[in-house]
């Protein structure tokens, strides 16, 4: 049996980290050991325990900046060279105590257990799960030291091909594309019927950030309800605060419009529940790089409309499993949405058709089966 440790960058339940725990549950445990590295508390511990999966806790930071001018400074400290140094040095004696394999560096915002591993001639895997800038609006404090630690990994994985596309360049190995597994008898919602009243749910998931775009879902909806009159729809945006200043401008739109069918919540772990009672799933991030809300959606049964960019496209078909509009043109999306109102049969089709291509294309089992090949080619 070999050793995995995967490296985790927040402790939190994002989407990276929900997408690992899906790969924890697909892992065939009879060939490999996991072993989950964290930097601090928090909720993945919980979901570590349930799986009955070793983690081991250590100190570092991810690689990148931060948009919060305080949060960056101290960011800065300790991506500086002493701490970052003290920080390898930590995990390099975790992986000799655990006798580690592989390391699987399960996003591209870490560096330290890439750099653990080079040095100690650990094959490792970098995972692409973002494109970084035009995703997360964020920048590596020492990019030759990533552009270096991709370049010399023994295996790269992108979760879309338009991430490998952006990162091909970077590295002479051939990045292979997987669409991230996920666990689909988790999320899956069977298919029903759809805008069954005048009440018209709509959700729109995932961390509140410039780039997620949840003001323009607000908007659009706002939008929508003019034209609509007769229709009460309403909007759910459900995520944790990425960007402060961004969630201080879209709770002030909607106070200062006294737009009252817009209700903002915190992240929650299971979506669930508020989807069983939704209709719409919407996905409004200008350069999304998988968009694991909108196979989350698909699984669900909504009527699933997204922004015509990036790893979006190579998920939604217009016309065929769900709608594109324009990005970042908030009327294009409303006018997206009042179509799906109006055309009921066609949507619900549309509903169908990406539930059932989801229910296949994403299944846990075949994507597991693909990444231990990858893991037994580096033994």
């Amino acid at each position: 049996m070999k050793k995995i440790c995967f490296v985790t960058h927040l402790p939190n339940l994002n989407g990276a980290t929900r997408s690992l725990l899906d790969l924890l549950d697909g892992l065939d445990q009879t060939k490999f050991e996991p072993l989950v590295l964290i930097n601090s508390e928090g909720p993945i511990i919980e979901e570590l325990q349930k799986r009955n999966i070793r983690y081991r806790k250590t100190f570092y930071a991810p690689a990148t900046n931060s948009t919060n001018k305080i949060k960056n400074i101290a960011k800065a400290v300790l991506n500086s060279s002493l701490v970052n140094r003290f920080s390898v040095s930590l995990v390099k004696k975790i992986f000799q105590e655990e006798k580690i394999d592989i390391v699987h560096n399960n996003s591209y915002l870490v560096s330290v257990g890439m750099q653990a591993a080079k040095e100690l001639g650990i094959p490792y895997v970098c995972h692409l799960r973002e494109f970084v800038f035009e995703d997360h609006g964020r920048s590596f404090f020492c990019e030759e030291r990533q552009t270096d630690l991709l370049r010399n990994a023994n295996a790269v994985i992108a979760i879309t091909k338009a991430v490998k596309e952006k990162f091909q360049p970077d590295t002479p190995k051939e990045i292979i594309v997987l669409f991230d597994g996920i666990k689909v008898e988790n999320y899956e919602i069977k298919p029903r019927e759809l805008f069954r009243n005048s009440d018209i749910n709509i959700l729109m998931a995932g961390r509140i950030s410039p780039g997620k775009g949840q003001l323009d879902s607000i908007k659009a909806v706002e939008y929508v309800r003019k034209k609509l009159p007769n229709r009460n729809i309403k909007l759910k945006v459900v995520g944790g605060i990425g960007d402060s200043d961004y969630y201080q401008k879209i709770t002030g739109y909607v106070s200062e419009n006294k737009l009252d069918f817009v209700e903002i919540h915190e992240f929650v772990s299971d979506l669930k529940k508020i989807r069983e009672n939704t209709d719409i799933g919407l996905t409004c991030s200008s350069f999304e790089a998988l968009g694991r809300v909108t196979v989350e959606n698909m699984l669900s049964s909504l009527v699933t409309i997204g922004a015509d960019s990036a790893g979006t496209l190579e998920l939604i078909e217009n016309g065929k499993n769900g709608y594109l509009y324009e990005k970042e043109d908030f009327r294009d999306l409303a006018d997206k949405i009042i179509y799906a109102i109006l055309n009921k049969e066609n949507s619900e089709q549309l509903a169908k058709v990406a539930h059932d291509e989801a229910m296949i294309n994403f299944d846990i089992k075949n994507y597991s089966r693909k990444l231990e090949d990858t893991y037994s080619k580096l033994i």
